[in-house]
């Protein structure tokens, strides 16, 4: 009987190792069907975020493309603004050199006038003269 007792125990205690083994075999296949899941979770979430991170890259290069692109224009219409501002102080310089030789061609040319004009008023004055002088020779001589 106290054998039987013995092995009735080892019997239970058997049983109890199968139920615990039973139980850590589902634990088991819980916990792998758990991690299997996670881990179609974590390649699912790590392509998202990787093809996030394609296109936030090719994003971030056409903007720096982009700035580069407005750099080269700045600097050309910075050349070209440049080169406008030496053209006008060009043109004004010019304007004003045109100005001051028209100045002087109006007072040669006012000279000139006043000079004419002398002659003129002289030469209008002798052909008086003359005239007066003939009548005076027509008369004394008529």
């Amino acid at each position: 009987e106290k054998e039987f007792k013995m092995l009735e125990k080892e019997h239970l205690e058997d049983q109890k190792t199968l139920q615990t083994l039973e139980i850590l075999r589902k634990t088991e296949e819980r916990l792998k069907h758990e991690l299997q899941k996670l881990k179609d979770e974590l390649a699912d979430t790590t392509t998202h975020y990787h093809q996030q991170l394609q296109t936030q890259a090719q994003e971030l290069q056409s903007l720096l493309h982009q700035r580069d692109q407005l750099s080269t224009q700045t600097e050309d219409l910075q050349y070209q603004l440049k080169n406008l501002q030496n053209d006008h102080t060009k043109t004004l310089t010019e304007l004003d050199t045109t100005i001051d030789r028209t100045h002087e061609l109006e007072a040669e040319l006012d000279q000139n006038n006043r000079t004419l004009r002398s002659m003129l008023d002289s030469q209008d004055f002798r052909e008086e003269e003359y005239n007066s002088e003939m009548s005076h020779i027509k008369r004394q001589a008529d």
